[in-house]
């Protein structure tokens, strides 16, 4: 079955280390294997940290070079049933992510990545995919972070076939979602960044 084809991955600092313990029961009691990884914080704060998102993407598949990564940041609550998470890694694309876009007063678009739940497969085009994400956090100014960088990144893979996850899997309180499948909590806000995104998702709604 699929189920034997994914595997829940993510990675943590210290300072994270309580939610960790509670996805880890959670995903034993649904039978999902996992691989979640205690690493050394990075000076610079908590937006520095975010952009070693990709090199920590790029150790995952290297450990599981035959399975779908199904990414997890480790702030979430998994409210749904195994073949629920199975349906949400069983992607026809490279990639599957939440994205959002607005369109302004002005008529332009504003196009938002979230990468709180994410599905790799273990394909080319998603491996450049994390190369150019890796790249492009190595190039990013003070206070980006790694959903921004991941959208910069994605224009730089020709051919990379993205499959938008819905919302339900990926969701925050702010997007008040009847039913969520995956609920992230919002343990950055107290961050210069988290602080703007709070005020960003009054315009988002």
């Amino acid at each position: 079955m699929f189920h034997d084809h994914f595997v829940a991955c993510g990675w943590y600092t210290p300072d994270y280390t309580k939610w960790v313990s509670p996805l880890q029961q959670r995903l034993d009691t649904l039978g999902v294997p996992h691989d979640f990884v205690k690493v050394d914080k990075r000076p610079g704060g908590w937006e520095a940290n975010t952009l070693a998102k990709p090199l920590h993407v790029r150790n995952a598949m290297e450990r599981h070079p035959d399975k779908t990564i199904l990414l997890l940041d480790v702030d979430c609550d998994v409210l749904c049933t195994r073949d629920d998470l199975a349906s949400i890694a069983d992607i026809e694309g490279d990639i599957g992510l939440y994205a959002k876009i607005k369109i302004r007063r002005s008529g332009k678009p504003v196009f938002g990545a979230r990468s709180g739940t994410m599905v790799l497969r273990p394909t080319e085009n998603a491996r450049t995919l994390v190369t150019e994400w890796m790249k492009a956090c190595n190039e990013a100014t003070p206070f980006a972070v790694d959903q921004d960088i991941l959208v910069a990144a994605l224009g730089r893979v020709p051919q990379l076939s993205i499959t938008i996850l819905d919302i339900a899997a990926c969701a925050v309180p702010q997007d008040n979602v009847a039913s969520p499948l995956i609920l992230h909590d919002s343990a950055s806000l107290g961050s210069r960044t988290g602080k703007l995104a709070k005020l960003a998702s009054r315009v988002w709604g």
